[in-house]
């Protein structure tokens, strides 16, 4: 019967709100604390005053005159020690439940305070990216060719990001600064400025900010996209971090003298129609040759490594003569160049120099066609003739 569910249910129900009643925020004795502060005063009171007379309990018999008030008067005020030790509890209770609520209001305000200040300084930190943009947008519309002051101005808007840029919002400028450079290597690339003066200024502005930055800083995290480019002069004492001229093509005979590599540096499937050469370098990051094509001859002569795997010329094509000479790792780096040649292909009709390097890189005498040649173990000899190879 519906009635009778009803009653049921509400039966059942008792129990549970009357321990809700007693759980509830805030706790039962803060909700009634004078209430229960002065019901304890009065209970104590009487049963300190009426107990110790009215009855006999947990009073020794027998005890005449004095012992007898002795013996009334130590369990009154026994009863009036419990009284005012509970009601000290009681007290002491309602003294920390409102520190922790004052704590916690505090921490509140103290929240909210924090994420107003967040919320103005994304606001400010809104209004400036707006308008860093605005002004980089409205330059960048109106360079067609480029001139050497206007390839100044995309690197100051960059270095703007990643030096005048509040804390904590590093993955922004980074985004930003890189989002510049992009635009900047995509213009270098378009055929009225593609010139051999604008790409060498480039570098040589990018490299005096890489000459001054610490290992930490967030130029660090720039790269540049010169792939494809050609390049037509021999750089010389340029600090190049994170540069890739992948699929590039270097028409006349060029290369580098005393430059720094830091970063990844990438000539993948690069072409080098003339004599290449890098000399009396230093290669903290990698360079990587994968792929390219040497139709003249290649130097890499006293440039020092700081890892393994810092040079990569894995199904690279050598036409002509090659020196790998005077080239230096650290003491701890037994490998060296060793791994640096997996199917790299060595013409059969030149002269390959393998010379003085530390740690040693190891060749093997190799004959394909009646041709010799001492080449890396890990290398291909091939016929430049007929296109044919030894594997």
């Amino acid at each position: 019967m519906p009635e009778k569910d009803a009653a049921q249910k509400t039966q059942e129900g008792w129990p549970k709100r009357l321990l809700n009643w007693v759980l509830a925020d805030p706790p039962l004795y803060i909700r009634y604390f004078f209430p229960i502060l002065v019901t304890l005063g009065i209970i104590g009171g009487i049963v300190a005053i009426w107990v110790p007379v009215g009855t006999g309990w947990l009073r020794q018999e027998g005890l005449q005159g004095e012992a007898e008030q002795k013996s009334i008067s130590d369990l009154r005020l026994h009863f009036l020690y419990i009284t005012g030790g509970t009601i000290a509890i009681l007290t002491l209770l309602q003294t920390n439940w409102k520190n922790y609520n004052d704590n916690k209001k505090n921490m509140h305000d103290i929240e909210m305070d924090i994420l107003k200040s967040e919320r103005e300084d994304d606001s400010k930190w809104r209004e400036i990216s707006d308008d860093r943009r605005r002004k980089f947008n409205e330059f960048k519309e109106g360079v067609t060719k480029l001139k050497t002051y206007e390839i100044d101005t995309f690197i100051d808007f960059a270095n703007t990001w990643l030096q005048k840029s509040p804390d904590g919002r590093e993955d922004d400028v980074k985004y930003e600064a890189q989002r510049v450079i992009d635009t900047l290597c995509r213009l270098l690339k378009s055929q009225e400025n593609k010139s051999a003066d604008n790409i060498t200024y480039t570098l040589q502005k990018l490299s005096s900010i890489y000459e001054n930055a610490q290992n930490d800083s967030l130029w660090r995290s720039v790269s540049y996209r010169f792939s494809g480019l050609e390049i037509q002069k021999p750089l010389q004492g340029l600090y190049l971090h994170n540069i890739d001229f992948s699929e590039s093509t270097f028409s006349s005979e060029v290369g580098f003298v005393s430059c720094t590599f830091s970063g990844r540096c990438s000539f993948w499937r690069s072409h080098f129609e003339k004599n290449f050469y890098i000399n009396l370098s230093e290669v903290n990051g990698s360079v990587s040759f994968i792929s390219s094509e040497f139709l003249g001859n290649f130097t890499l002569s006293r440039t020092a490594f700081t890892h393994l795997g810092s040079a990569e010329f894995m199904n690279a094509t050598f036409f002509r003569d090659a020196t790998f000479e005077y080239t230096k790792f650290p003491q701890e780096e037994q490998i060296g160049l060793n791994h640096s040649f997996s199917k790299t292909y060595f013409s059969n009709s030149f002269i390959y120099t393998f010379e003085n390097n530390t740690p040693k890189i190891r060749t093997a005498n190799r004959t394909f066609n009646g041709k010799h040649a001492n080449i890396p173990i890990e290398s291909i000899l091939f016929d430049s003739e007929t296109g044919d190879s030894e594997f």
